[in-house]
């Protein structure tokens, strides 16, 4: 055999051999990541998504973590990026640093809280100002110690209070099914707006952002206005009482079903509006009407609050006051409001007001991700 000839078939040899190697360390890797987390989504709407895994090793020159975060909701928000030790002794851990995103750190010199070091504090823009995908690498330098630092990451959101989070969420083509009623109140519209939210342990909808009057101490300040997403059964209005708090189903909501809430922290005693209706045509009429008004913590929803929200409010009873009539007691009945009598049964949808500095702290507001308070 010639050497041209030997020397093609160990050049073909070479070939597949390496192609193998690599072939088969592709597949390692390949069943390596799906082993390991590859997305981890955290508190509130941010997510963290790690190329390989999210545990840094330390002694090991070769060892990294790479991450983006990302954020998919509809807040502004915070991060805070947290290493924490395994198997490190605070020996160890003096002589530790970290390189992240080309810059050293040195462990000991980073604010430590409960076990965890702080790393970075980053921020992002909601999911509809930016398309932000931000990326991170940390690694770390040669050092004695054998361990891992875990990489967390943890989201808060830069202005996260119920009321702001959902007024500045925009109107811009109704994407969120949000408009301003005559007198400046931001409400929900639409067939099926994304005004889920949990309270309670159950599904509310949010009605909207209305100023109200604190009864306690009489300071107004913008709260959001919610109504139990079903009814909670037929009622009659038990009385002849032309106001509602005078009513035996006034009564019945602010005891007996106000006791069995379990999230009373939550909500206030607030100044309902009512208003006057002797004839509705339209929301914006209703709306400017609403100059009556009554403490209560739980309440109805008013003829403005179903005309406005109609397209996905259930039907029931209705706050008003018709002065004129016998039938002069307000509910929704397939889309209209009409008058009746005080002693014919109508659904009952509870309504509640929360107090001023209930948070979102996680959800989109849709049927699927609701929003959660606190």
């Amino acid at each position: 055999m010639s050497s041209k000839v030997r020397n093609g078939i160990i050049f073909v040899m070479v070939i597949l051999i390496t192609g193998l190697i690599v072939k088969t360390s592709y597949g390692f890797m390949s069943e390596l990541s799906d082993n390991t987390p590859r997305e981890i989504a955290v508190d509130k709407t941010l997510t963290v998504r790690y190329k390989n895994t999210n545990k840094l090793e330390i002694g090991n020159s070769e060892s990294f973590v790479i991450f983006s975060v990302v954020n998919n909701g509809t807040l502004d928000m915070m991060y805070d990026i947290y290493l924490i030790p395994h198997n490190l002794d605070e020996n160890e851990l003096r002589d530790i640093t970290v390189v992240f995103d080309g810059q050293d750190y040195r462990l000991s010199s980073l604010n430590k809280v409960d076990d965890q070091y702080l790393l970075y504090t980053g921020a992002i823009k909601k999911q509809y100002d930016s398309l932000d995908d931000l990326t991170h690498r940390i690694t770390s330098k040669s050092s004695g110690a054998k361990g891992n630092l875990e990489v967390v990451v943890n989201s808060r959101a830069v202005n996260d209070l119920a009321s702001d989070v959902i007024s500045s969420l925009g109107y811009d083509n109704n994407r969120f099914g949000l408009v301003k009623d005559i007198k400046d109140n931001v409400r929900y519209v639409g067939e099926d707006p994304n005004n889920y939210m949990v309270f309670n342990d159950e599904l509310w909808r949010i009605i909207g952002v209305f100023k109200v009057e604190d009864t306690i101490d009489g300071t107004e300040a913008l709260k959001v206005k919610i109504v139990k997403s079903e009814a909670i059964g037929e009622y009659v209005w038990s009385n002849e009482a032309n106001l509602f708090i005078n009513s035996g189903l006034y009564n019945e909501l602010n005891s007996n079903y106000y006791n069995n809430i379990s999230s009373k922290s939550l909500i206030d005693s607030a100044k309902f509006k009512i208003g006057e209706y002797a004839s509705i045509t339209n929301a914006m009429q209703a709306a400017s009407l609403e100059n009556i008004d009554f403490s209560a913590i739980v309440s109805l929803p008013t003829v403005a609050d179903y005309l406005y929200a109609k397209d996905w409010m259930n039907d029931g009873w209705l706050l008003g006051n018709n002065a004129n009539g016998v039938d002069k007691f307000f509910k929704a009945d397939g889309g209209e409001v009409v008058l009746t009598k005080y002693n014919e049964r109508a659904w009952v949808s509870p309504v509640v007001y929360l107090n001023s500095t209930v948070r979102i702290v996680d959800g989109d507001g849709s049927r699927i991700k609701p929003f959660v308070i606190q």
